[in-house]
């Protein structure tokens, strides 16, 4: 096997690839918030459902569903943005950079 030399002739654009992750960073860190909040808001929203019965039994299964139920109903909601939450936070956080830079 023929091992070819790195070609010194490109310019590694390093800005370029720390500001992509940081933007990375950003956009992980905003659906991740988001996805809290909505978890909370779930939370909150199904509070008096999945009530089964009053066997205390049941209210352990009822109570491991709507979790279950909240859990993916919020890491759905965050990964589309539909909140918004997550890019407004992206707009945000944009806005600041910029300011910063021109000052």
């Amino acid at each position: 096997m023929k091992l070819q030399p790195l070609s010194t002739n490109q310019p590694i654009n390093l800005k370029k690839d720390k500001a992509t992750v940081e933007e990375q960073k950003k956009e992980k860190t905003a659906t991740q918030f988001e996805q809290i909040f909505a978890l909370q808001l779930v939370r909150e929203m199904t509070k008096g459902t999945f009530k089964m019965s009053d066997n205390s039994e049941d209210k352990g299964v009822a109570e491991i569903y709507r979790s279950h139920v909240n859990q993916v109903l919020a890491q759905e909601l965050a990964s589309k943005h539909e909140l918004g939450i997550a890019n407004l936070m992206m707009k945000y956080w944009d806005q600041k950079s910029e300011s910063s830079s021109s000052s």
